[in-house]
C-alpha cells in the first residue's frame, strides 16, 4: 500500500503536470479575497501618456499665461510707440515750431528798434528764422495727420503762413530802405505801417493754429496714455485670471492624476499584506490597461503560482504525513514478526538443547540397548515425533523469515519513495525560493525607480511635489513587497531545514533497512540449514527405526548413527542460537526505524502546520 501511495503522489507532482497547474491557476477566476477598484476603461491609456497630458495641459496654461502676457506687452509698446512717435514729436515739432514763430517776430519787434548799422544783422536773423519755419510748415503739410492736424486745417495754416511770409518780405524791403523818405513816410514807420496792418492778424492766426495743434496733440497723448492704463489694466487682470486658473487646474490635475496612481498602488499595498498575512485568496482587480492594470495582473499572477505551489507543498506533506503513518505501522508489523521470529528461536534453541540430552542419553543407553530393545523402540519413537516437531517448526520459522524479508523489502521501498517525494519537496521549495527572489529584486528595481522618480520630481520643483508623493508612495510599497518576500524566503528557509533532515533521516532509514534485509537474509539461510539438519536427523531416525530389529547385529552402525545425530543436534543449536542473536539485532534495528518513522511524521506535521499558515 506504501508504494502504491508513493507511486500516486510522483504521478501527480511531475514537472509538466505541475506547470500545467500552475498554468491553469494563473488563468482560472476566483472571487475570494478580491480588492477591488473604481476605476474603469477611462484609464485604459499607457500612465505615462497621462502624466505627459497632464503636463501637456499645464503648459497649455503656461502658455496661455504667457501669450497673454507678451500680448499686453506688445500692446503696450504699440501704446507707447504711438505715445512717442506721434504725439510726442508731433507735440516737440510744434513746440519747435511755435517757438521758431516767437522768435520771429520777436526779432521783428526788435529791428523795429534797431539803428541802420544793427538792422542787417537783424534781418538775417529773421530770414534764418523764416527759412526755418518754412521748412518746418512743410513738414507739416507731409505729416499733418500725424500732427493731430486734418488736410484742411494744415492748407489753411500754409496759406495763412504763405501770405504772412510774403508779408514779411515786404516789411524787410521798407525796414531796408530805413530813414529813407519816400511821401508818406519813411522805410522804418512804412514796414511799421505795413507789419502792424498785415502781419499782426495773420500772426494771431498762425499763433491761434498753432496753440490748436499742440492743445490737440496733448489731448491726443493723454488718450493714448489713458488708453495704455486702460490695456495694463486689462492685461493684469486677465493674467491675474489666467496665473489662477492656471493653479487650480494645475492642483486639479495633479488630484487627479495622483489619485489614479495612488489609489490602485493602495489596491496592491492592502493586497501584499493580507497575502503576507496567510490569506492567498487576495486577488487584485484593477480594470486598466495601463502599466497599473499590467502591475494587478502580474500580481495576481505571482499569487496563483505562489498559491499553486503551497497546495503542491501541501498536498506533497499530507502525502508524507500518510506514507509516515503507514511506515509506523509496517514497522510495528514487523516488530510484531521478529518478535514471534525471537519466540520461535527460542523455542527451537530449547528443542535443540533436548535433543543434545536426549542423544547423550542414547548412547548411555546404547550400552545396554541389548537388554531393552523396547526401550530403544519406544526412545526412537520419541525421538521421531520430536524430529518432526522439530522440521515443522523450522519449516514455520523459514516462512516467518521469509515473510520478514517480504516486509523488509516493501519497507525499503516505502523508505526510498518517500525519499523521493521529500527530494521532490526539496526542489518545489527552491523553486519558491527562486520565485521569492525574483519578487526581491522587482520590488528592490521598483524602491530605485521610486529613488529615479522622486530625483525627478524634485527637480521640477513646485510642479513635480504631487509626483514626488506618488514616488515615495511606489518606494513605501516597494518596501512593504520586500518585507513580504522576506517574509516568505524565512519561511522557505524553514521548510527545507526541515525538508533536509527528513531527506537526512530518510537516507539513514534506508542504510538501516538495507542492513535488516541482510541479517534477515542471512536468518533465511540459517533456517534452511536448520532444516535440512531437522530433516536429515529425521531420514537417521527412521533408519535406525527399521534397523532396530538388526541392533544386536548393526550395533557399531547404531553407535556411529548416533554420534551423527548428536553432531548434527550441536550444530543445529549452535546456528539456532545465532538466529536468536540476529533477530535480537534486527529488533533493534526496527526499533530505530520505528524512531526514524516518529521523527518523520513529526517533520511532516510541523511542515504540514508551515504550509497552513497560508489559506489557499
Amino acid at each position: 500500500m506504501g508504494g502504491d501511495i508513493v507511486v500516486s503522489i510522483l504521478k501527480d507532482s511531475h514537472v509538466s503536470t505541475w506547470i500545467a497547474k500552475l498554468n491553469r491557476s494563473g488563468r482560472r477566476s476566483k472571487t475570494g479575497g478580491s480588492v477591488h477598484t473604481k476605476e474603469g476603461g477611462k484609464h485604459n491609456q499607457q500612465l505615462i501618456f497621462r502624466i505627459w497630458g497632464s503636463y501637456l495641459l499645464i503648459l497649455v496654461f503656461l502658455l496661455a499665461v504667457g501669450g497673454s502676457g507678451l500680448y499686453s506687452t506688445k500692446k503696450l509698446e504699440q501704446s507707447m510707440e504711438d505715445m512717442y512717435a506721434k504725439r510726442m514729436q508731433a507735440v516737440t515739432e510744434m513746440m519747435q515750431l511755435s517757438s521758431y514763430y516767437d522768435k520771429l517776430n520777436g526779432t521783428i519787434a526788435a529791428a523795429f528798434f534797431m539803428n541802420n548799422t544793427d538792422l542787417s544783422s537783424y534781418i538775417t536773423q529773421i530770414e534764418d528764422i523764416r527759412g526755418k519755419i518754412d521748412v518746418k510748415v512743410q513738414i507739416l503739410m507731409n505729416k499733418s495727420e500725424a500732427y493731430g492736424m486734418t488736410a484742411e486745417r494744415a492748407s489753411e495754416f500754409q496759406t495763412i503762413w504763405n501770405g504772412y511770409s510774403n508779408d514779411l518780405f515786404s516789411v524787410l524791403d521798407w525796414m531796408k530802405k530805413g530813414t529813407e523818405n519816400f511821401g508818406s513816410g519813411t522805410g522804418a514807420a512804412i514796414a511799421l505801417e505795413t507789419y502792424r496792418s498785415s502781419l499782426l492778424d495773420k500772426a494771431g492766426m498762425l499763433t491761434a493754429y498753432l496753440e490748436e495743434t499742440v492743445e490737440n496733440n496733448q489731448n491726443l497723448a493723454q488718450s493714448s496714455y489713458e488708453n495704455a492704463r486702460s490695456i495694463q489694466h486689462n492685461m493684469f487682470a486677465l493674467q491675474i485670471g489666467l496665473t489662477i486658473a492656471a493653479i487650480l487646474f494645475s492642483g486639479l490635475i495633479g488630484y487627479f492624476v495622483s489619485r489614479s496612481i495612488v489609489n490602485p498602488l493602495n489596491v496592491v499595498v492592502q493586497a501584499a499584506s493580507r497575502i503576507a498575512e496567510g490569506n492567498m485568496q487576495t486577488r487584485v482587480e484593477i480594470k486598466r490597461k495601463d502599466e497599473l492594470g499590467r502591475l494587478a495582473d502580474s500580481f495576481n499572477r505571482m499569487t496563483d503560482s505562489i498559491r499553486g505551489m503551497i497546495e503542491q507543498v501541501k498536498e506533497a506533506s499530507d502525502h508524507v504525513s500518510d506514507f509516515s503513518e503507514d511506515l509506523q505501522e509496517n514497522t510495528v508489523q514487523v516488530k510484531k514478526a521478529v518478535v514471534q521470529i525471537a519466540d520461535m528461536m527460542e523455542e527451537v534453541a530449547a528443542g535443540a538443547e533436548r535433543q543434545v540430552i536426549e542423544t547423550q542419553k542414547s548412547n548411555r543407553v546404547i550400552h545396554d540397548m541389548l537388554q531393552s530393545i523396547e526401550r530403544i523402540r519406544r526412545s526412537t519413537d520419541f525421538v521421531s515425533e520430536s524430529s518432526q516437531r522439530a522440521s515443522e517448526d523450522a519449516a514455520q520459522g523459514d516462512l516467518s523469515v521469509q515473510k520478514a524479508i517480504d516486509q523488509m523489502k516493501s519497507i525499503k521501498e516505502s523508505v526510498e519513495n518517500l525519499a523521493a517525494v521529500v527530494k521532490v519537496l526539496e526542489g518545489r521549495s527552491r523553486e519558491v525560493e527562486k520565485i521569492v527572489s525574483t519578487i526581491t529584486e522587482i520590488a528592490a528595481q521598483t524602491n530605485l525607480l521610486a529613488l529615479n522618480a522622486s530625483i525627478e520630481a524634485a527637480r521640477a520643483g513646485e510642479h513635480g511635489r504631487g509626483f514626488a508623493v506618488v514616488a515615495e508612495e511606489v518606494r513605501k510599497l516597494a518596501e512593504q513587497t520586500g518585507e513580504s518576500a522576506r517574509l516568505i524566503t524565512r519561511l522557505i528557509g524553514e521548510i527545507q531545514s526541515d525538508t533536509e533532515l527528513a531527506v537526512n533521516a530518510m537516507n539513514r532509514g534506508t542504510k538501516e533497512v538495507e542492513t535488516g534485509m541482510t541479517l534477515v537474509n542471512e536468518a533465511g539461510e540459517a533456517f534452511q540449514k536448520i532444516l535440512a539438519g531437522v530433516q536429515q536427523v529425521a531420514a537417521q531416525i527412521i533408519e535406525v527405526a527399521e534397523a532396530a530389529g538388526n541392533l544386536l547385529e548393526g550395533s557399531d552402525q547404531v553407535t556411529d548413527s548416533l554420534a551423527e545425530a548428536e553432531k548434527i543436534t550441536a550444530e543445529t543449536s549452535s546456528h539456532t542460537q545465532s538466529v536468536a542473536a540476529a533477530t535480537e539485532e534486527q529488533l533493534a534495528y526496527m526499533e530505530e526505524v520505528s524512531g526514524y518513522a516518529t521523527s518523520l511524521s513529526e517533520m511532516a506535521k510541523r511542515l504540514k502546520n508551515l504550509i497552513n499558515r497560508f489559506e489557499v
